[in-house]
């Protein structure tokens, strides 16, 4: 039978490896971690921008929608003056 020395022994080896093993297991769980804590935070700015863009768009539509709503009243006028004129024509014979 071992003596409780050699049973100490044969414990410590598979111990040591194993704090050895959780050790770089541990730095490998920290070094992801840390990856997918950089890779979260450009989501979040990403989002943020993705939130600010429709805002930013809608602002942009909205003035187009203006410059289209002058245009066509300018249109309308221009219909206007230009039948005003064909009426005032005489008519041509055929």
């Amino acid at each position: 039978m071992p003596t409780q020395e050699e049973r100490l022994s044969t414990l410590e080896h598979p111990l040591a490896f194993l704090q050895k093993k959780s050790g770089v297991e541990i730095q490998d769980l920290n070094r992801n971690m840390t990856m997918l804590l950089g890779i979260a935070s450009g989501q979040e700015l990403d989002i943020k921008e993705v939130k600010i863009n429709p805002a930013a768009m809608k602002d942009h539509l909205d003035t187009i929608e203006h410059r289209l709503d002058e245009h066509t009243l300018k249109f309308d006028r221009i219909e206007h003056l230009l039948t005003q004129i064909l009426a005032r024509l005489p008519e041509q014979p055929s």
